[in-house]
């Protein structure tokens, strides 16, 4: 080969090489540029991607907290609701604690010789009275069957007549188990008896209502309460089935803040109130 065609030759081979390399640097620069240009977007992308997840996160924890607050707040209103069964429950069981009764259980009665409360102390005054409770253990409170609950139950029930005949002014100068504040001697004194029986019964018609439409009863808690309701009809009946069924309702685990309990209380409680030293008649025709 000639010195010309050697030269050429590697001229040629420069001028390629020198094209390779320059295509090589200007590829490796476009995919360093645009690495560049797309890292910025790839951290943007992040930053989304971050601000979501915090922003989900942030909306996570404000409705556990929304939710745990509310829980709270149920769990709070439940026990409010305990408290009070308990606190009128414990105020009923202490009116009747000092009371001056003898207890009998009337072992081998039929199941229709009923529980009841009764003085040989008729024409004693109040005070000084002595009492005695029959309790029927085949049928208790007379819904047909018996059980230690129903044993508590009927106890609370012929203790709130004597609680009745001790506290109740229209028994003051005989024992009659008027359940009405006021003198039976007195010319208006039929007339308070009259209103306060009316204003009774429509308290029975209301609880009546209240028994029918509560969910949180069972059907056979229901039929039983409303059987004990209606007896409540009679004058001298009703303090003691007021208070026998707000017993009934902790016995048997009926919940506290519902519909039944919450008026029981309330009625409960009103009775208490008119059965201390001075209390008054029945006003209107439902607790305020």
């Amino acid at each position: 080969m000639s010195d010309l065609t050697q030269y050429r030759s590697k001229t040629n081979a420069g001028t390629i090489s020198s094209a390779a390399n320059r295509k090589g640097s200007h590829a490796k620069k476009l995919l360093d540029n645009r690495e560049l240009t797309s890292t910025p977007e790839l951290f943007k992308n992040q930053h989304v991607i971050q601000g979501k997840w915090w922003h989900s996160a942030a909306l996570g924890l404000g409705t556990a907290l929304t939710g745990g607050l509310l829980g709270l707040g149920y769990l709070g209103y439940r026990y409010y609701r305990h408290r009070q069964r308990e606190n009128t429950l414990n105020d009923i069981r202490n009116e009747q604690a000092g009371q001056p009764v003898t207890t009998h259980i009337m072992h081998g009665a039929a199941m229709d010789d009923f529980s009841h409360a009764r003085t040989d102390d008729v024409d004693v005054p109040q005070g000084a009275r002595n009492y005695d409770v029959h309790l029927n253990p085949n049928n208790p409170v007379g819904l047909g069957r018996t059980d230690a609950s129903l044993m508590r139950i009927a106890n609370i029930h012929e203790r709130t007549h004597v609680s009745a005949d001790m506290s109740y002014s229209a028994n003051a100068g005989r024992s009659n188990m008027f359940l009405d504040h006021g003198d039976p001697t007195q010319v208006n004194f039929g007339q308070t008896q009259y209103q306060n029986n009316l204003r009774m019964g429509n308290r029975t018609i209301t609880l009546e209502h209240i028994v029918q439409h509560d969910p949180a009863l069972t059907p056979g808690q229901r039929a039983e309460m409303l059987e004990r309701v209606e007896y409540s009809g009679r004058p001298n009946e009703y303090d003691p089935v007021i208070n026998e069924l707000l017993a009934y309702t902790k016995e048997y685990g009926i919940r506290a803040n519902s519909w039944t309990v919450k008026a029981l209380v309330k009625l409960a409680r009103e009775n208490l109130a008119r059965r201390t030293p001075g209390g008054g008649n029945l006003q209107g025709n439902w607790p305020r």
